[in-house]
């Protein structure tokens, strides 16, 4: 097995970033990249990492199918890890989706694994037996909301002037066909940001004018319509806000009449390890 370190490669970065892609990733322009091959020079599968002053998080990390479970990712961990003790990183942790299969890689390589951060959340299907969601979202069409797939380049630089103005720097994550926004009078007026995650749709941010809350609901009804188009790539999916997002939970409740008794779940897994 050998490793090689992507450094300033142009081509072996763009190679990376195209693979992560496939796999639904947007790794981040400051990463560094690290490659396993066999000992004939073949490509096993690689990592990304994002380094800082006293930690470093790998934020990608894949083994070819066919050479999973021959010690490459193990490999691949220490390497890594390596790297780290020489830079005087005390600290690395990666975030896995729960019941991941690489969840037992790390806990051979010695990471402590945490839960992440609890959220409330209510299957999209079971929403259409709720009346209050059927007559207010499912049964009126969008207004003055549209996706952001449907927004005009102009429209776009002003959503994303809002984004640096709020300090939403992860917006790159979004979901552009889930995620909507009321834009009126060249403003923001209201945004509904949603992220396509394993097994569900999970609303990362809201907001609206405080005269408007109606917007919100255009909002939902856009991100509710283009699932509603789409149903057999959204089969059993669950729509969830994270516990502290205290009107997302309420927004939810709502929706659901008192019939649905929503789940509290965890979608990740922090794995840490000191180095």
């Amino acid at each position: 097995m050998k490793a090689l370190w992507s450094d300033s490669d142009t081509k072996r970065r763009d190679f990376f970033r195209r693979y992560a892609i496939y796999y639904k990733v947007i790794l981040p322009d400051n990463a560094d990249y690290v490659l396993v091959t066999d000992d004939e020079g073949n490509f096993c599968g690689f990592a990304a990492l994002v380094c800082r002053a006293n930690s470093a998080e790998i934020v990608f990390l894949i083994i070819e199918e066919s050479r999973r479970k021959q010690g490459y990712g193990s490999f691949l961990l220490s390497e890594i890890e390596e790297a780290l003790k020489n830079s005087r990183i005390p600290v690395v942790r990666v975030v896995l989706p729960p019941r991941d299969e690489m969840t037992g890689l790390f806990t051979k390589a010695g990471y402590q694994l945490f839960d992440g951060e609890a959220e409330y959340a209510v299957p999209i299907a079971s929403l259409h037996y709720c009346a209050s969601f059927r007559k207010q979202i499912e049964e009126v069409k969008p207004d003055k909301a549209k996706t952001l797939s449907e927004i005009t380049p102009d429209e776009r630089k002003l959503l994303l002037k809002y984004f640096d103005e709020e300090k939403i720097t992860d917006h790159k994550l979004l979901d552009n066909r889930r995620s909507s926004v009321v834009l009126k009078g060249g403003e923001v007026r209201a945004v509904f940001l949603c992220e396509r995650v394993a097994g569900g749709v999970i609303i990362e941010y809201m907001y609206t004018e405080k005269d408007h809350p109606e917007y919100l609901m255009d909002c939902l009804r856009a991100t509710t319509h283009y699932i509603a188009e789409h149903p057999g790539k959204e089969r059993d999916l669950m729509i969830s806000v994270s516990l502290e997002n205290e009107k997302g939970v309420r927004l939810l409740k709502y929706f659901t009449d008192g019939m649905i008794e929503p789940e509290i779940i965890t979608r990740e897994i922090y794995a840490v390890k000191n180095v």
